[in-house]
């Protein structure tokens, strides 16, 4: 599944969660799908084992997505579509 969002998301970021069990399973999931961040379960307490990682890719993600503005540019509309505008 990871690796099908790399190919339909490929600046999606992208967590996968563990157990201890499935440690050659969890390398070759990385491996395979560029995993950002990797975490074993049991991640207990979550405020400080889950939380914080999930907020700093969604943080992340978001300044990647929605880049600041650098200023607002105002154009002005040729005349004909600015009479097809006010008709």
């Amino acid at each position: 599944m990871l690796g099908d969002a790399v190919t339909t998301y490929p600046n999606a970021k992208r967590a996968l969660l563990t157990d201890f069990k499935d440690r050659d399973a969890a390398i070759q999931a990385m491996k395979a799908a560029y995993t950002h961040v990797y975490l074993f379960k049991p991640c207990q307490p979550p405020d400080q084992n889950l939380y914080p990682t999930i907020n700093d890719l969604l943080s992340d993600w978001e300044i990647e997505a929605f880049p600041p503005m650098q200023g607002l540019v105002v154009r002005t509309l040729p005349p004909t579509v600015a009479a097809l505008l006010t008709g």
